[in-house]
């Protein structure tokens, strides 16, 4: 890594609050969909609400797809602007173009409209993330250190959230204003209003932001390594499964309000004025931007006094239990829903803005684990979370409407209006709750992102090759396979997914047993979950159980069991699936104390330089134990021989304990025991930083 500023630098105001701007332009866009996306669709362009949840799924999973490939190119982009900030340039223009295109209702039939919204909606999302993912990207190399990005995140979402309020407090105002009685005319003049507002304010965050932070100067691109340096990062897994639970809480609760209100709250008289169902959405909407802009000013100054991770935990808590008391509300409790919709985005408010921080904290985590950098991966793939949470909570209003019977512009049967109180309320909480558990699994607090910003503050003034080390590994199955167990980290990711697969079952059985009629959609859940379930245990090197337990679930619906109770027969097998893979993994973990005990009982009975070199990357990268680690490369160094890989390796720990002497004598051995040209081309590499670095 490399950096174009000091450390004591600090970002200006100036260049934070035009970043700001970036996600206000998105949310222009991101919100108007979030809030009036399914009930546009569904009472003004005329389709139903089964074909809406549909058609946000299926346009999501299309860009969700896109997003991993935007993030890889961007991260091998070169250009004078840098890597992310010359795509706010290029992707202004499709950016307001295809906003405006996806709220035009063509004078089509139904067939021609639901053309239309597909290629429409689905262009609006590969258009926002070819310019929204670069434009996250580049909070991750504004700066080098945690807490000043941490700040510009702040700025970020005070953006974001005065694009939510423009959207609550004007959209229904200019629908009106621009098209009267005629709604589609004023939806289309609307969003290209918008349009045109957004596509200013990317041009002003193009022109006063800077990149500061590039990749190491050797890293080398490869599209297999970037997806396996993501995948193999633990903290952006629980990150990943954060956006899903989040982004659907918000999908789905902020996708029924309008409903809610129109329907089953409609018109009121609160403390003597009388109010309409369109001015209490509005009004609702607005409350809950206001009370989010207010809540975001806090997060910098109290994340840094208790944590990011601990302050998300205790808003999405507190937040999961104010939204479930929205079920008990009745029609005539106008007051006590704006109460509650006021705490909650007071409480809610924060996170994203912390989410987004850690994301950036993930980015460094990967480049100090690996020695590779890839900033643009790491936040596509946070966006590919935030998709699929998208599609999931969008998809979902539009389902489970159409489950309860909605019907478009009609007085709602009692079942539909459940609905709405579900959708409003329980529903939702289940993501916020999942998404209160998960930071307990996030590794990176701030006391140890203080270690890491320093230890790659030290790489980059001394250009230590890190990732020789993460090569011995690789090159060694059998300590690669140790180190996958003794780190205690795969099974912390194996139950994370499982346990958001579980989550997908139980919604799926719930709404099977409800209204006894399986859909396409449930069948996707199922799929989803037992794939996980082959994944597991493809990962532990089971594939073929895995298999079963996935034959096991076709074999039942082939058996032609009764639709209402596929679901609950399905939770039945996963359980024993689940418990199955524990188990596999409490075996591998028992063997890891005996396979210690055996590299050091072998050291001592027949020392050689591999094995001892062995021992001492186990000590440094398992163990964490520097000083054991030194005295056991330094005895490899006693014996003849040795694997260059590791001995290379070796050097490279030497290297880092500023162990001079050591480190170029590795390097020397390394050298003399091979004759691969690209291992060379490292060895030599690190060989000429000894000289470049100061002993200790």
């Amino acid at each position: 890594m490399t950096t174009n500023t000091a450390d004591g630098d600090k970002l200006s105001f100036t260049e934070k609050a035009s970043y700001a701007l970036g996600d206000t332009a998105s949310n222009l866009f991101w919100m108007t969909f979030i809030f009036f996306g399914t009930i546009f669709y569904t009472d003004v362009f005329g389709i139903s609400a089964a074909a809406t949840g549909t058609l946000m799924f299926a346009a999501r999973i299309l860009d969700t797809v896109f997003d991993p490939v935007v993030g890889m190119v961007a991260d091998r982009t070169t250009t004078r602007w840098g890597k992310f900030r010359p795509y706010m340039l290029w992707g202004v223009l499709p950016f307001g173009l295809c906003g405006t295109l996806a709220f035009v209702t063509p004078p089509f039939g139904p067939g021609g409209k639901l053309i239309w919204a597909y290629v429409t909606y689905g262009l609006v999302g590969l258009v926002y993330s070819a310019i929204n993912l670069p434009y996250s990207a580049l909070m991750g190399v504004i700066s080098p250190k945690s807490e000043e990005r941490t700040k510009v995140s702040s700025f970020r979402f005070v953006g974001a959230y005065s694009g939510g309020l423009v959207v609550s407090l004007c959209t229904q105002f200019l629908v009106s204003a621009f098209g009267g009685d005629d709604k589609q005319r004023g939806w289309a003049l609307t969003v290209g209003l918008y349009a045109l507002v957004g596509m200013i304010m990317w041009m002003v965050c193009f022109a006063n932001t800077k990149e500061r932070v590039t990749p190491p100067a050797n890293q080398s691109f490869s599209f297999d390594r970037d997806i396996k340096d993501v995948m193999d990062n633990r903290p952006w897994l629980v990150l990943f499964l954060l956006g899903i639970f989040s982004l659907g809480y918000q999908a789905i609760r902020n996708g029924c309000i309008a409903f809610y209100f129109k329907y089953y709250v409609g018109n009121q008289v609160v403390l003597g004025h009388s109010l309409s169902s369109e001015w209490m959405i509005s009004a609702f909407f607005v409350t809950g931007s206001l009370a989010t802009l207010f809540g975001t000013g806090f997060v910098a100054p109290v994340a840094k006094r208790i944590g990011k991770k601990l302050l998300y935990s205790l808003m999405m808590g507190i937040a999961s239990i104010l939204t479930i008391s929205f079920y008990f509300l009745r029609p005539q409790d106008v007051l006590v829903m704006f109460v509650l919709q006021l705490v909650v985005n007071i409480i809610m408010g924060p996170t994203a803005a912390l989410v987004f921080a850690m994301y950036a904290d993930a980015s460094d985590y990967s480049e100090w684990k690996t020695g590779r950098r890839s900033t643009g991966l790491v936040f596509a793939a946070s966006s590919f979370a935030q998709k699929m949470g998208w599609a999931l909570g969008g998809a979902a209003t539009g389902w489970i409407l159409a489950a309860f019977g909605y019907q478009a512009n009609m007085v709602q049967t009692h079942e539909s209006l459940h609905g709405m109180r579900m959708l409003i309320s329980v529903i939702p909480a289940v993501g916020s709750v999942l998404a209160t558990i998960l930071p307990f699994f996030y590794a990176l607090d701030d006391k140890r992102m203080k270690g890491i910003e320093g230890d790659l503050e030290e790489r980059r003034k001394t250009g230590v090759g890190v990732a020789d080390v993460h090569e011995a590994f690789g090159a060694n199955p059998e300590l690669q396979e140790f180190v996958l167990r003794a780190s205690g980290l795969k099974r912390q990711t194996l139950n994370i997914a499982l346990g958001s697969a579980m989550a997908v079952l139980v919604t799926v059985a719930v709404v099977l047993l409800g209204f006894q009629a399986i859909g396409w959609y449930d069948a996707v859940g199922i799929v989803a979950s037992f794939g996980t379930v082959y994944w597991a245990f493809a990962r532990l090197g089971k594939a073929q159980r895995g298999g079963w337990y996935v034959a096991v679930m076709v074999g039942c619906v082939v058996a032609g069991l009764s639709e209402q109770y596929i679901g609950v027969v399905a939770i039945i097998v996963f359980v024993v699936a689940w418990i199955h893979a524990n188990g596999i993994l409490s075996e591998c973990a028992s063997s890891v104390g005996p396979r210690m005990a055996e590299i050091e009982v072998a050291a001592q009975a027949r020392p050689s330089a591999s094995l001892l070199l062995e021992q001492g990357l186990l000590q440094a990268r398992v163990l964490l134990d520097a000083s054991a680690s030194q005295k056991s490369i330094e005895r490899a160094l006693e014996q003849p021989g040795g694997d260059a890989t590791l001995l290379n390796a070796g050097g490279v720990v030497m290297l880092e304990a500023r162990s001079m002497q050591r480190a170029k004598q590795c390097f020397e051995r390394a050298a003399a025991a091979t004759s691969d040209v690209e291992l060379l081309q490292k060895i030599r590499r690190n060989q000429a930083l000894v000289t470049a670095t100061p002993a200790r």
